[in-house]
């Protein structure tokens, strides 16, 4: 089977326990066998840039509803505070709220604990609880980087280019690909590794949606990349 090109979800699905992703990743890892993993600085950059994005929407939903959680005398039920904090999140993207709810889920009692505190203390406790949890998460994507993750040690193709314009495939994936440029980078990480390594395929797993929408018309422009979800390899 082709080498394996692990990218940017499939390694928050790894850091990140309360991810939604998480079993379909922890499958996906232990089902390989004899196959090498390779990823990218740009994918762990872009890995720690979202757990501290979704760090910070945590924190901003717990200030939200410490000051404005109207409850009266009565402890909420999860369900009140997930309906709240989805409101008071709506200008954010869907995808990142979506991970913050996963966590308040996951972690209830940080949450509805702050409708019943009324010292700024209490507030400060759960943003460090809430530290503590992403702090975790951005750790392992360090020890990935640094090669020393027990059980997950792709090894990382550090001979990339900071500008993909030199290939003749940069002007069509740009075009393919609606989402963010880093993503179009990523992509052509892949690509530049095939090229490098004279890799006649590379299998790029990932569970975008950008990609997977789009993996026939990729394929066929770069030739040497498949793009795959993890339950299809």
């Amino acid at each position: 089977m082709p080498d394996h090109f692990v990218e940017t979800n499939i390694i928050i699905g790894y850091t990140v326990e309360w991810d939604r992703q998480a079993p379909v990743v922890k499958s996906y890892l232990d089902s390989l066998s004899g196959i090498d993993l390779h990823t990218s600085p740009r994918v762990l950059s872009e890995a720690e840039n979202v757990v501290n994005e979704r760090r910070r929407l945590a924190k901003q939903a717990a200030r939200h509803i410490f000051q404005d959680f109207e409850t009266g005398h009565r402890r909420p039920g999860i369900d009140e505070i997930v309906d709240f904090v989805w409101k008071k999140l709506s200008d954010c993207r869907d995808a990142a709220v979506d991970h913050v709810i996963q966590h308040i889920e996951d972690n209830e009692y940080y949450y509805t604990g702050l409708t019943q505190v009324d010292s700024r203390n209490g507030l400060q406790s759960t943003s460090d609880d809430i530290d503590d949890d992403f702090d975790a998460a951005v750790n392992i994507i360090v020890n990935i980087r640094n090669q020393n993750c027990d059980g997950f040690e792709p090894e990382i193709f550090t001979n990339i280019n900071q500008n993909y314009n030199n290939y003749s495939v940069f002007s069509t994936i740009d075009r393919i690909l609606s989402g963010k440029p880093t993503d179009r980078d990523i992509l052509l990480d892949s690509y530049h590794l095939t090229q490098k390594e004279s890799l006649s395929l590379l299998y790029f797993v990932t569970m975008d949606g950008d990609f997977l929408d789009n993996d026939s018309d990729i394929e066929s422009c770069l030739g040497t990349v498949d793009v795959e979800h993890p339950n299809s390899v």
